[in-house]
């Protein structure tokens, strides 16, 4: 009872200067300093695949016009992206920049790290404008394309969570589990019903 009494008043010590840093209105990200990717081992990974039936680049070019956020529907604790703004390049190049404007008021800053004919989209979001950057430094999503002899494309969707420190690491994983997994997964059967039906019995040469 006493080491419970001794965790409460560290907590409530704890909240007094997390609740002034909540209070603080963020300034903007710089878009031309994007956080630098980490080792594998330093962020909370989910990867989820499905599969379709149709050449891999058919495939990953009918997402690319389709576009992965189109299967996404309202979660409880995760802001939609309802627009976006260019900020430099051609979105769909490497290096390409853009701010995700959500319904919640907030931003982030997306960038294409490597977007690769037949088989890659690698992409970063930072800069969040929301409280959740004070868990989240950055995270780095990965779409890739592979394709079995058969003709049959796996889609293999990678969200990796890179948390602010030590502190924050259980917090990011507990969000990862319990709110974006579920999320990751019911967007990808969307997805994957979707491509199978418009796809399906496709056979354009992979390139």
């Amino acid at each position: 009872m006493t080491k419970f009494r001794i965790l409460l008043v560290l907590l409530a010590l704890l909240a007094i200067p997390l609740s002034t840093l909540f209070l603080q209105t963020p300034g903007p990200a710089d878009p031309t300093m994007p956080p630098a990717l980490l080792s594998a081992n330093q962020y909370y990974t989910h990867t989820t695949e499905r599969e379709v039936k149709a050449p891999r680049l058919q495939v990953k070019k009918w997402l690319e016009q389709r576009r992965l956020v189109s299967f996404m529907e309202p979660t409880e604790g995760l802001p939609s992206v309802v627009s976006t703004t260019p900020i430099s390049g051609n979105w769909g190049e490497n290096g390409a920049l853009r701010y995700a404007n959500l319904d919640d008021g907030n931003t982030a800053i997306d960038l294409i790290i490597e977007n690769r004919d037949p088989d890659l989209f690698h992409y970063q979001v930072f800069g969040f404008t929301a409280p959740s950057r004070f868990v989240i430094n950055h995270i780095q999503g990965r779409l890739e394309y592979s394709q079995n002899s058969d003709g049959v494309t796996t889609i293999n969707w990678t969200y990796a969570i890179a948390p602010n420190g030590l502190l924050t690491g259980p917090v990011a994983g507990y969000v990862l589990r319990n709110t974006i997994m579920p999320f990751m997964e019911a967007t990808m059967d969307r997805m994957a019903t979707a491509a199978n039906a418009e796809l399906s019995g496709k056979t354009q040469a992979d390139d």
